[in-house]
């Protein structure tokens, strides 16, 4: 057996074993995130309801609180836990979503 390959063995060992770590990671963290996002999601539903039935229509009285309830993560990756991708419990309307993804994907990379 050569040298090299038991270093590479223990490497690809070492990389399975992160990337298992990090799917638990995230599958756990996920059971305690979604059913509280989801809980805030259905809260902002009903009460951006009310807000547009008090309001006599008022669909951006409603919106206010539908955006930031509505939208957002509802399911976290191993990209949102490495910190590669922003997870928003609380919603962005679209354009202002687009303009931050935008802004992100001119920024020069940390491994340059």
């Amino acid at each position: 057996m050569f040298p090299g390959s038991i270093v590479h063995a223990q490497l690809m060992n070492s990389e399975t074993a992160a990337k298992a770590g990090m799917a638990a990671g995230t599958f756990f963290a996920t059971l305690i995130y979604t059913p509280v996002k989801v809980t805030y999601a259905i809260i902002g539903g009903v009460v951006g309801g009310a807000a547009y039935a008090v309001s006599g229509g008022d669909t951006v009285a409603a919106c206010r609180v539908w955006t930031p309830s509505l939208r957002g993560t509802y399911l976290l990756t191993p990209s949102h836990l490495r910190g590669k991708q922003p997870i928003r419990f609380a919603g962005l309307p679209k354009e202002t979503e687009k303009d931050l993804d935008t802004k992100n994907s001119r920024k020069p990379s940390a491994k340059q």
